[in-house]
């Protein structure tokens, strides 16, 4: 073996004995900044062998999906979800998504105490949408389960082009 092999050998070593093993950073729905750190519990992320299915807040929506019939293209549909904690903790929306950028929720961020009451307020633009529609948007809670999908649906004629 040659010096330059060697030295080639012993930069490999060198190389291969440096490299660790990198272990994931724990990633957390919630930052510590949030300040519900005391009142959620999400069962799916809990640490421990059991899951408290009881004490543990509860959303009962009125209703789920609206319908709001027919109407012409551009116009703004409006809906209130109105929902009660039926739990025995505190409830949390943590976050909302919508399957569509022209469907946008709006929530009120604080808690709701056992036996309180809140509306989650959805919008829909139909300008550029046309026909039978149907925008769906999840809800994410620390309830158990953590999602509920709350669904707006209706017809929309199009706009006649001149």
């Amino acid at each position: 073996m040659n010096k330059a092999s060697l030295i080639f050998y012993i930069l490999i070593a060198i190389f291969f004995a440096s490299c660790e093993e990198s272990k994931p950073a724990k990633s957390s729905l919630l930052s510590n900044k949030s300040g519900y750190e005391d009142i959620i519990n999400i069962p799916a992320t809990a640490s421990g062998n059991t899951v408290d299915t009881i004490n543990v807040p509860k959303i009962e929506f009125e209703e789920t999906t609206f319908n709001f019939g027919e109407v012409n293209e551009g116009e703004i549909v409006e809906h209130d979800y109105n929902f009660t904690n039926i739990g025995k903790k505190d409830l949390v929306i943590l976050d909302t998504k919508s399957s569509c950028g022209c469907t946008v929720p709006y929530y009120d961020k604080a808690p709701i105490p056992p036996g309180g009451s809140g509306t989650i307020k959805i919008k829909f633009d139909t300008k550029g949408k046309s026909r039978g529609q149907e925008k769906k948007v999840t809800i994410f809670t620390n309830c158990n389960p953590a999602q509920y999908k709350l669904k707006v649906a209706g017809h929309v004629y199009p706009t006649i082009q001149k």
